[in-house]
């Protein structure tokens, strides 16, 4: 169903992979899901790990970050691969954006145009500087 394909959606943001992520977005977006409801969706996804990242910055480990903030085990994979694939920086950026697509939607914006424009600036932003490798 739609929700599942969210997911999948989310699982390719946080595995930083711009080709599946795009492709997994039109498909939804095709399939009839609504550009709000997908905002909030990969608003929900990004929200732990924003404090995550935040929390590997500081110097805990990927692991320790989790526990910390409970995550919870469905969303556990797509979380470390999220802090091992983007900086704290660059997913605050990406949580911002989505707020002002979320606005500009409901404003008379082309929520698809937006949010695919989105989903390649933030899967296909180079890293510069690699992310923490520990467990």
């Amino acid at each position: 169903g739609r929700e599942h394909g969210n997911f999948e959606v989310a699982d390719a943001l946080c595995a930083r992979d711009a080709a599946a992520a795009t492709r997994l977005l039109a498909c939804a977006l095709d399939e009839g899901a609504q550009p709000i409801a997908l905002v909030g969706a990969l608003a929900a996804s990004l929200r732990p790990l924003v404090a995550g990242a935040e929390l590997v910055a500081r110097g805990r480990s990927v692991d320790e970050a989790l526990r910390e903030l409970a995550v919870a085990p469905y969303q556990r994979i797509a979380c470390q691969r999220g802090l091992r694939a983007y900086r704290a920086a660059e997913l605050r950026r990406a949580y911002a954006e989505l707020a002002d697509i979320d606005l500009a939607s409901k404003s008379g914006g082309d929520g698809r145009v937006l949010l695919e424009l989105w989903m390649l600036r933030t899967c296909g932003r180079p890293r510069t500087q690699p992310a923490s490798r520990r467990p």
